[in-house]
């Protein structure tokens, strides 16, 4: 499986920019960036959510329509990203509700959190969700919950950026999230946007969005997600194959349905390469008040914020953009693998030193912890019984003071 997994990889290089096969060969990176995916939590973006709908609108034309701006401009500020600001631009001759004479003059807000690339800060991904509401009928002006759509993408946004400032990432290459307003008012806020990088010729590597991926309808071991697909985007989508394949329980399922119809769009209308995930399990409460968050899979919603993350991380980790977690100081070997009974962990160790043994499924739910002492300086076996675990992929991780390996287990 081991080899067959390599070929595959090296078939899906030979199709992906410089910029990416420039990293395949500094470092094997499995093991960040599954610690750094294991750290994506399903209350926290159930908080992120609930925190937006608890604004009871977020409609571009609302009177307080800049507090959600503001609200995570503040939330990425807390998680220590320095050089945010309110994207202003003005929203000019709206018409709302169509047909009805009525005409509105708004200043709007797009917010963008940037992370200043170490190899080459001229190279800038996106991250980007909208972060404003509408109603297709009601009062939009008072009560537009926008859970699913699009809080959600906004959740993934946000908890994406809190998993890389908690594991320290240094990209290498410039990240930008950024949460666009208007929206849901013909695509106003990422065409403005588009149009200012555009301007200002920036070299826009890679736009991910994500609007609407929190609505599930499957058990876990059925989960999808749709890889909304433009033109000419072959490198995308395989690298989102290998990140959904290597890291996640989920199957992507290519799709172009939708793709005129989100922020991604005006980027790939400006030529810069672009991709939108999306549900697999289409949300039909959009765009009503029943779009709250008890209709949605936080769960689901974290599962799916491990593509853009784990892209991310994959196309930016280098040899000097790197995490906090540092180099084994221990050598390590679990086998057999696939493992059907009694998994054995031999521990190579210099020092005399307390090792925590973890094994996580694919929902990041722990399924036991160990700690041991390594008692002697050279090899340790330890033994777990793993008769008891249904079958499919786990994640072993041992973890010592100056250390952490993570390794991906089959249980037949």
């Amino acid at each position: 499986m081991l080899q067959k997994r390599h070929i595959i990889f090296f078939i899906l290089l030979l199709k992906m920019p410089d910029f990416v096969m420039a990293q395949q060969n500094n470092y094997n990176k499995d093991s960040l960036i599954n610690a750094v995916l294991q750290s994506i939590n399903a209350d926290s973006v159930r908080q992120t959510i609930q925190t937006l709908q608890d604004f009871n609108t977020r409609f571009a034309l609302a009177p307080d329509h800049k507090n959600p701006a503001v609200f995570i401009s503040n939330k990425l500020k807390a998680l220590g990203y320095n050089d945010v600001k309110l994207d202003s631009f003005m929203l000019d001759s709206i018409q709302w509700p169509q047909g009805s004479g009525t005409f509105y003059n708004t200043w709007q807000y797009t917010v963008v959190a940037q992370s200043n690339g170490t190899i080459d800060a001229s190279k800038i991904f996106i991250l980007g969700a909208h972060y404003d509401d509408i109603l297709n009928q009601g009062d939009a002006f008072t009560y537009a919950p926008g859970a699913d759509d699009n809080a959600s993408g906004i959740a993934a946004m946000i908890e994406t950026a809190r998993v890389f400032k908690l594991h320290n990432i240094q990209p290498a290459y410039t990240i930008r999230f950024v949460a666009f307003a208007a929206e849901e008012l013909y695509l106003n806020g990422s065409y403005k946007y588009t149009d200012k990088v555009f301007a200002a010729n920036d070299n826009i590597v890679l736009m991910i969005n994500n609007d609407m991926v929190a609505h599930n309808l499957q058990p876990a071991n059925n989960w999808k997600f749709n890889i909304q697909k433009y033109p000419q985007t072959d490198w995308i989508e395989n690298l989102t194959n290998q990140i959904a394949q290597d890291y996640t329980q989920l199957t992507p399922v290519v799709a172009t349905n939708s793709i005129e119809h989100s922020d991604s769009y005006p980027f790939y209308l400006r030529g810069y390469p672009a991709v939108f995930f999306q549900e697999y399990d289409f949300c039909f409460l959009l765009h009503t008040i029943s779009d709250s968050i008890n209709s949605l899979d936080m769960n689901y919603c974290a599962e799916v914020t491990k593509i853009s993350c784990g892209i991310l991380l994959n196309t930016n980790l280098t040899s000097t953009g790197t995490a906090n977690i540092q180099k084994a100081e221990i050598n390590t070997d679990i086998y057999p693998n696939p493992v059907q009974d009694n998994m054995n962990v031999s521990i190579n160790s210099k020092l005399n030193q307390k090792v925590t043994i973890s094994v996580f499924d694919m929902n990041n739910h722990q399924v036991f912890e160990n700690e041991r002492l390594l008692t002697q300086s050279g090899i340790n076996n330890f033994v777990y019984d793993l008769r008891s675990l249904s079958k499919g992929i786990y994640y072993c991780t041992i973890k010592t003071p100056q250390s952490v390996n993570c390794q991906k287990i089959i249980k037949l």
